[in-house]
């Protein structure tokens, strides 16, 4: 070598120039210009190398220094240990200033911390002891135990800390982690950010797992990953997603984007602009739902609000449920109190509580614990009503239903409307099962179809038809056009324009019938009336009963005006006193009490108890008379008999005239048995046959012939030809 100087006992220099060895037991292998002045020490070679102090060791390289015992540099260019027992392993221009600190490699790091460490890399820094880092660039470990992996620009400024690596990480509190990826940040104790970009966990125990621009603020918190989510509150979760936010502890969101949770363990599982207010509520997805009150629960869907406790939205768009309330679906849904169910449909809404929608669009419900099963435009005002479909329905209070059809409305408790179109029931306990523009104003009265018929009494009932009106309790009309049951318990059973006035009377059918009188009864036909009590007609028509218990059975203008009076048939036929009969015919009148006509025409019986059985044009003047056929016959004499013939006259009490023509008996008990134009006038007189006979005397006889006559007393006149008897007990024989 050349100009090399030893200057201690036992030092050596093995070659090179310019090297000098001050230290006892030093060595200097060769190179140029190195220098050692402590004791043991080494330099291998290199050039400009120094070493100040014992027992420590230059490999190599150049313009290194070392200033405290027991160290070491390896080699390469301008190194500085100012600490005991620290090693640099070599690259450029790095400094050990922490006891027994270590440099392995690279250029500008600095080891300044005891026992710090770095590994390689680019101008890191370890300021703190038992920090480390492991190598990449401009990394910076300032406290105690802190770990820096690699990567650039990474700090870690807090004990027991650790970045993994990555670009412009920084920890400032201990026992923290950043596992990598770039401007990440914790904040917190114990927090953590595994990986991504400008994430930031501020909370002790704090995580977050990646993604990008993350920020958990408290504690026990965690982000998995996502972009720009924040946590604001303890113990809370946020999986990943977008813009999400965390807002209260033990809240949690698993994904989607701008979702926001304000309350105590409350839950977004994805979606966008989702809100989750209450504690322990929970929205699963969809976009812009809002679970505000506890227990709050949306399903997904758009612009849902579950605003009461425990309340629930399965979906849809733009629904509102309150406290214990469900929505299933459907678009603008909404409940304003607690304990109710829309399942789907739209623009549907309920403002009472333990109240159901099934679905459909714009019904209402008011009343409490009311249901409307479908449909559009139904309404539910009562408790405990119901609309189970339909159109524009009413239930318009407790109790009341609707089953369905178009513009139906029950308002009265009680009241059901089974369906149809304009129905109304306005009594409690009211029916109407369909039909058109039925209505009951009742209690308990019932429609049961039709168009336009209407029940104004208690228990009224109308069945079907056109127009009908109950206006009677217990009233009915089974059918129809235009009939009206207007007493009490009255009937009508059909036909057109029937009308039952009075209690308890019955019209079965027909057209234009009346009933004015209690418990009467119209069976059939057109334009009849009855006027009395218990009267009846059974057919027929311009029939009139006007006495009590009195019966028309059929025919034409008939009237009955006494008691328990008949008229079986015919037409213009008149009984007009009490248990009078006329059988039928034409024109035949029974005016007096227990008359009778039995047929015929144009017969009047004017006295009690007698009859005409039949004829045409006969007349009854006295009671207890019969008189039972022929034409044109007259009956005067009490309990008198004309039994046929023509225009015979009968004047005698409890005379006969059986039959002949032009007739007469006068005198009481007298006797006609034929013939033409004979004339009994005398007491108990009798005549027998003949033509134009006289018998003027008591007991007088006239047996047959011609223009005889028994003028005497107890006389006979036994036939023949203009004889005359009218001596006492006189008799002319032929």
């Amino acid at each position: 070598g050349y100009a090399n100087s030893v200057y201690s006992s036992w030092g050596v220099v093995g070659g090179g120039w310019y090297n000098h060895d001050h230290g006892t037991w030093s060595h200097i292998g060769g190179g140029h210009d190195n220098y050692i002045s402590g004791t043991a020490a080494t330099v291998g070679g290199g050039q400009s190398n120094r070493i100040y102090s014992s027992w420590s060791t230059i490999g190599g390289g150049w313009y290194s220094f070392i200033y405290s015992a027991y160290s070491t540099v390896g080699g390469g260019h301008q190194h500085w240990i100012y600490a005991y027992a620290s090693t640099i392993g070599g690259g450029m221009y790095n400094s050990a200033k922490g006891y027994m600190s270590r440099i392995g490699g690279g250029q500008y790091n600095r080891a300044l911390g005891s026992y710090s460490n770095v590994g390689g890399g680019y101008w890191n820094y370890v300021y703190k002891e038992r920090s480390q880092v492991s190598g990449g660039q401009y990394n910076y470990a300032s406290s105690y135990c802190a770990t820096v992996g690699g990567g650039g620009y990474n700090g870690v400024y807090s004990s027991y800390s650790v970045v993994g690596g990555g670009q412009s990480n920084y920890v400032y509190n201990s026992h923290a982690m950043i596992g990598g990826g770039s401007g990440n940040r914790v904040y917190g104790y114990n927090g953590g950010v595994h990986g991504g970009i400008s994430n930031s966990a501020y909370g002790s125990h704090s995580t977050v797992g990646g993604g990008w621009n993350n920020r958990v603020y408290n504690s026990y918190t965690t982000i998995g990953g996502g972009y720009t989510n924040n946590v604001y509150s303890g113990s809370a979760t946020l999986t990943g997603g977008e813009s999400n936010y965390v807002y209260a502890s033990h809240g949690l969101v698993l994904s989607g984007g701008w979702n926001r949770v304000y309350a105590y363990s409350a839950t977004i599982d994805g979606g966008t602009y989702n809100t989750a207010g209450g504690s322990w509520s929970s929205v699963l997805g969809g976009f812009s739902n809002y679970a505000t009150a506890s227990w709050g629960h949306i399903s997904g869907g758009y612009n849902n609000y579950a605003g009461g406790e425990s309340s629930t939205v399965g979906g849809g768009s733009s629904n509102i449920a309150q406290y214990h309330g469900y929505i299933g679906g459907g678009a603008s849904n909404e409940m304003y109190d607690s304990y109710s169910v829309i399942a789907g449909g739209y623009d549907n809404i309920i403002y009472t509580e333990h109240a159901r929608i099934g679905g459909g669009r714009l019904n209402y419900i008011y009343g409490y614990s009311d249901s409307i099963g479908g449909g559009g435009y139904n309404t539910a005002y009562g408790s405990w009503s119901s609309v189970h479909g339909g159109f524009s329905n009413i239930a318009g209070t407790s109790w009341s239903v609707v089953g369905g059809g178009y513009d139906n409305a029950a308002y009265a408790t009680w009241s059901w409307i089974g369906g149809g179109f304009y129905n109304r029931a306005y009594g409690p306990w009211s029916t109407v099962a369909g039909g058109y523009a039925n209505s009951v104003y009742s209690y308990s009265g019932t429609i049961s179809g039709g168009r336009s018929n209407s029940v104004y009494a208690s228990w009224g009932t109308v069945l079907g038809g056109y127009v009908n009106r109950v206006y009677g309790t217990y009233g009915t009309v089974s059918g129809g056009y235009v009939n009206w049951a207007t007493g009490t318990g009255s009937t009508v059973g059909g036909g057109y324009t029937n009308s039952v006035l009075d209690d308890w009377g019955t019209i079965s059918g027909g057209t234009s019938n009346t009933v004015y009188a209690e418990r009467d009864t119209i069976t059939g036909g057109s334009s009849n009336y009855v006027y009395a009590y218990a009267a009846t007609i059974t057919g027929g028509w311009d029939n009139t009963a006007k006495g009590s218990y009195s019966t028309i059975t059929g025919g034409a203008e008939n009237l009955v005006t006494g008691s328990y009076s008949t008229v079986n048939g015919g037409q213009y036929n008149l009984a007009l006193s009490q248990a009078a009969t006329v059988r039928g015919g034409l024109a035949n009148e029974a005016r007096n009490y227990v008359t009778l006509v039995g047929g015929g025409r144009y017969n009047t019986v004017y006295s009690s108890y007698s009859t005409i059985s039949g004829g045409e044009g006969n007349v009854v003047y006295y009671s207890h008379s019969l008189l039972t056929a022929g034409y044109g016959n007259y009956l005067a004499g009490y309990g008198s008999v004309i039994t046929g013939g023509y225009e015979n006259y009968g004047a005698g009490t409890h005379s006969t005239l059986v039959g002949g023509t032009y007739n007469s008996v006068y005198s009481p008990y007298s006797n006609v048995q034929g013939g033409y134009s004979n004339v009994a006038s005398g007491y108990a007189a009798a005549l027998h046959g003949g033509y134009n006979n006289v018998v003027s005397d008591e007991y007088a006889t006239v047996t047959g012939g011609v223009t005889n006559t028994a003028s005497g007393e107890s006389s006979t006149v036994t036939g023949g030809d203009s004889n005359t008897a009218t001596g006492e007990y006189a008799t002319v024989t032929g």
